[in-house]
């Protein structure tokens, strides 16, 4: 597809008020690949990551068996898994790793 100088600039504008980019095709009759693809050209958002470089780790799961109840806990419904804070089902970095995966600090 041919951009125009016009077109990219709707498409700025509409991208910077924080519009979504199925909204941003119907309005413009552009496909929604054409879009993503400008989107990335122009450097207003980030090219797609394949699962394969993403490096998304999956916590594995956990046999009730290897739970440990917490000693002061006075209604005994607190467990304890191994590399997890207390009280948390998932490890501390499984939840790291999904924070920085939406590009946000833990």
């Amino acid at each position: 597809m041919q951009w125009t100088a016009e077109q990219d600039l709707i498409l700025a504008e509409l991208h910077a008020k924080r519009l979504g980019n199925t909204f941003i095709t119907k309005w413009m009759r552009i496909s929604l690949a054409d879009v993503r693809a400008r989107l990335v050209e122009l450097g207003l958002a980030k090219p797609p990551a394949s699962r394969s470089t993403k490096g998304v780790s999956i916590a594995a799961p956990v046999e009730v068996s290897d739970l440990e109840s917490i000693g002061d806990d006075e209604d005994d419904d607190l467990i304890v898994i191994d590399g997890c804070p207390r009280g948390y089902l998932v490890p501390e970095q499984r939840i790291a790793s999904i924070y920085k995966s939406i590009g946000r600090g833990y």
